[in-house]
């Protein structure tokens, strides 16, 4: 039986049958095109992040400062 066809494990095994082969590497460089855009979206992510961190603390400095000159004027 193993000499008539490939068995389920030599198909699917890192080599496999050739036309396995293909379409393994087919969904390979779909992968890596789809963790490229990941990436990107993740670096464009961290941007806005830290863009609304830095924004804050210059809100909350604004707020401190509207504050104070509040407190010093009475």
């Amino acid at each position: 039986m193993g000499t008539e066809a490939a068995s389920w494990a030599d198909q699917w095994s890192e080599g496999g049958v050739e036309h396995h082969g293909t379409r393994s590497q087919k969904y390979t460089n779909t992968n890596k095109k789809k963790n490229s855009s990941l990436e990107k979206v993740k670096a464009a992510a961290r941007i806005g992040v830290q863009k609304i961190k830095i924004g804050a603390s210059i809100c909350v400095t604004w707020i401190k400062n509207q504050l104070k000159k509040k407190r010093t004027s009475k």
